[in-house]
């Protein structure tokens, strides 16, 4: 290309090019001279800077620019807390740092107010935060100083400073520990029991000592009145301080309870004197010490304990000591082994433990398997959840990690709604216990991924079978340490329908002698009893007024009331007659609830509608309804927001609902123990209630049995009822029907086996 073409190129550059780069010039040309005009400004002095007149825009007349003068602060005093978070409409800079600081002056004083009062309700003296903030940066102050004032010290005078601190506090446990062994003598006098010990004189040098066993000769002779004599005439004086200190460490009847140690310093000799000066007296009790560490309560004497069991009708079977005629039985809430009297916080609004509380507990922190038969309303969730929370506190930190040892507790029960109601009582121990967030519920009908998050935290497991065997098979459940573990309402939990699940969760957990395993119910019917006794070791089975041929028993609080019905089709007319007869008559109307039974889900869906057509309010909780309307419905039914519950028997076993006064069994169950278990629903914890069932012609087949449970508990029965008949169906197996036979009693077979 020639230098011609290429100056006339850059002539006559495109109309569009010189348009676009027209302004770029004249901003520039602008910016150049602002920047002059600055420069002149500041060389006069002249510190304000040039500002263009002001010209209202359309519709904006009365505005005005801000001109730089004073303008008038708001008044912080005069506004409320609320108006002080919130930012108003142009405020400055200066304005919002002022705003929150009166904001902060006013959480600090409310903050202050509170504590003032909290002081005065709890009978304390109120101390400001000023004063505490001032009282530990003095006490800070202090402390550097006195390190300070010991710049130079060398290794060997602080290791002999060290030295001086540890004798002193050695000395101070040694005088705590006399102090408490006199006090423990004292106890023992007291009592009526002398009992043999020894002063021990610790010396200030640590010196150690040879306990020297006798030998067999030299061991003293018991005899049956009590008196001791030495067989050996020629005892030396060497030998006798060696006795008795053996005698201390548990030598008794010619037998020593713990062998003793060849070589032990003083201080080992002190403790092992404290813990035989401590130790419990026993009463004829079989039950140990407890297995978690905690010291034994010291039980009431045998004469009470006789005259507590008979009045409550309490019998317990020790296998390991079937000839026993006393136990241990914990009579007062002061009386139970806890490492912190805060632990005890959920039992304060109880004057003293349940006849089945009593009788359970001392067996279940000692470690035992425990079979529990008590009535409804009796307290069985408080009997074994206590334990449970007891045996958590003394394990180890190392083994109270649920992400690598997984659940220490295992609770499986029947229906979520009980589910519901253990992890509730559960959760008041655990938090008294300082154990947060230490379990949790598992059951189905609600979304898996919550539940799978909160089982990785948890140490509790409280769970229907269904959901928690869905999580075992996942792997996203571990209870492979789990040595505590129970089923509640037992006796359901081991029918054909549960079976199985029940031998896959047990299966998952440790072997029978290193688990804990117990079982509660209110019904033991003989059909389970063979079943239960492969899961557990030589049990202990606590009754509670419960006869022990294993026939039922309902709870004698209750007053029964049983109408046979010539036509089943009257039964929604006579339930409304019933309900409205109740709120006429009851003084307590306004806050009782009714429980209304039905045996299908569609006939409690009907009987629902029924009498909400009637201007009844009413709820209903049945297998055809969602999880989350089962929840609320319940939780309105407890509230009293809705004081009539139409249900299935989901609703009959377990579950505690205050102030229910009237249970309505419409439609018979298909059992007799379901029968108690529902009318157990109201009589609780000492209550009185009523129930009014209705039997037809097709309910005939269980007369006889309903006739023994009004006979049991002291009930009328009416002569149409006894018009059916007095048998008793026999119990029919899932196999072999009525004919089945029970070989439980017979000789097992014996096993041969030949050589290869």
């Amino acid at each position: 290309m020639s230098k011609k073409r290429k100056a006339e190129e850059t002539d006559e550059m495109p109309a569009f090019i010189s348009q676009a780069n027209a302004p770029r010039e004249t901003e520039t040309n602008d910016r150049k001279k602002d920047k002059k005009e600055k420069k002149k400004n500041k060389k006069k002095g002249d510190t304000k800077k040039s500002q263009k007149p002001w010209i209202p825009a359309d519709g904006d007349a009365e505005t005005k620019p801000d001109d730089g003068t004073p303008r008038e602060k708001p008044d912080l005093e005069k506004l409320n807390t609320y108006e002080l978070k919130h930012k108003p409409e142009g405020e400055k800079k200066g304005d919002k740092y002022a705003r929150q600081k009166e904001l902060r002056k006013r959480k600090r004083e409310e903050k202050e107010k509170f504590e003032e009062y909290k002081a005065e309700v709890e009978g304390r003296e109120y101390v400001p935060d000023d004063a505490k903030k001032r009282e530990r940066k003095e006490k800070k102050e202090r402390k550097n100083a006195a390190k300070k004032g010991q710049p130079g010290l060398s290794k060997e005078e602080k290791k002999k400073l060290s030295e001086e601190r540890k004798e002193k506090k050695r000395a101070a446990r040694k005088e705590a520990k006399k102090a408490e062994k006199k006090a423990a003598a004292a106890a023992a006098a007291a009592n009526g029991e002398e009992e043999e010990v020894e002063e021990v004189v610790m010396s200030d040098a640590v010196e150690t000592t040879k306990v020297v066993e006798p030998a067999v000769e030299d061991k003293m002779d018991v005899d049956s009145d009590g008196s001791s004599s030495d067989s050996s005439d020629s005892e030396s004086e060497d030998e006798k301080p060696a006795a008795k200190k053996s005698k201390a460490n548990g030598v008794t009847n010619g037998k020593s309870k713990r062998p003793a140690e060849p070589e032990s310093d003083s201080s080992d000799s002190s403790e092992s004197d404290k813990e035989a000066a401590k130790a419990p007296k026993s009463n004829g009790s079989t039950a140990p010490t407890t297995a978690n560490g905690t010291a034994s309560p010291i039980p009431a004497d045998s004469t009470t304990i006789s005259s507590y069991m008979t009045t409550h009708s309490i019998k317990i079977t020790d296998p390991k000591a079937p000839d026993t005629l006393h136990s241990n039985l914990i009579l007062s809430f002061s009386d139970l082994p806890t490492v912190d009297k805060a632990h005890l916080a959920p039992f304060s609004a109880f004057k003293t433990p349940t006849p089945i509380q009593a009788a359970s507990w001392s067996y279940l922190l000692a470690g035992r398997d425990l079979i529990g038969v008590a009535e409804t309303g009796s307290g069985k969730t408080m009997a074994f959840a206590y334990p449970a929370v007891q045996y958590l506190t003394q394990l180890p930190k190392s083994e109270r990690n649920p992400k690598k040892t997984g659940a220490k507790v295992v609770i499986v029960s029947p229906t979520r709604e009980l589910a519901m109601q253990i992890y509730e009582q559960v959760e008041l121990l655990t938090k008294a216990a300082g154990l947060k967030d230490a379990a949790t519920c598992i059951y189905g009908g609600v979304p898996k991924d919550p539940q799978r998050d909160s089982l990785s935290k948890a140490l509790v497991i409280v769970a229907t079978p269904g959901r928690l065997n869905d999580f075992l098979e996942e792997g996203a459940a571990n209870i492979s340490q789990a040595r505590y573990v129970v089923l509640d309402e037992a006796d359901r939990m081991l029918d054909k329908g549960f079976e199985d699940a029940i031998k896959t969760i047990l299966g998952a957990t440790p072997v029978t002698p290193k688990r804990q395993t117990l079982m509660f119910t209110a019904t033991w019917p003989q059909s389970v009893r063979q079943l239960a006794s492969t899961f557990m070791t030589t049990p202990i089975r606590v009754n509670i007024n419960s006869p022990e041929d294993g026939d039922l028993r309902a709870n004698t609080r209750i007053a029964q009331t049983v109408e046979v019905l010539a036509d089943g089709r009257i039964k929604e007319s006579r339930l409304l007659n019933v309900i409205n007869a109740h709120y006429r008559t009851s003084p307590t109307a306004k806050s009782d609830r009714i429980l209304v039974f039905a045996l299908y889900k569609k006939e409690a869906a009907r009987l629902e509608n029924f009498l909400r057509a009637k201007g009844i309010k009413v709820g209903g909780i049945h297998g055809d309804l969602n999880q989350h309307t089962r929840t609320t419905t319940l939780a309105e039914f407890k509230a009293g927001r809705t004081p009539v519950l139409v249900a299935t028997d989901v609703a009959a076993r377990g579950l505690d609902i205050p102030n229910v006064k009237l249970v309505i069994n419409v439609t018979f169950p298909l059992t007799i123990e379901d029968y108690v278990h529902r009318i157990g629903r109201t009589g609780r914890a000492g209550e009185l209630g009523k129930a009014v069932t209705f039997f037809t012609d097709h309910d005939k087949a269980h007369s006889g049995s309903l006739i023994n449970v009004l006979k049991a508990a002291k009930q009328d029965v009416p002569e149409e009822l006894m018009k059916f008949g007095t048998t008793v169906k026999k119990k029919e197996h899932a196999s072999y029907g009525a004919f089945y036979r029970d070989t439980s009693d017979a000789k097992t077979a014996t096993k041969i086996k030949f050589d290869d």
